[in-house]
């Protein structure tokens, strides 16, 4: 009686497993991310601020600010 062959076995790449390099980068994006966006955060208020201030000067006829 002869074996019954079971067909070709399937080795499957490593795909679904993430390599430390690849969670040093996706780290890497959040990290930076989050810088940008605490940049945003603390510096974007007193740039509108100043624009909004500038604009409705300009808009008014009031001479705009000499300093910041």
């Amino acid at each position: 009686m002869a074996k019954k062959s079971l067909g070709k076995v399937k080795h499957y790449r490593r795909g679904s497993v993430v390599s430390r390099r690849q969670v040093g980068r996706i780290l890497g994006w959040l990290l930076g991310a989050a810088a940008l966006f605490a940049l945003g955060w603390f510096i974007g208020p007193p740039i509108l601020d100043f624009g909004t201030h500038t604009w409705y000067s300009l808009k008014n006829g009031q001479p705009a600010p000499s300093g910041p």
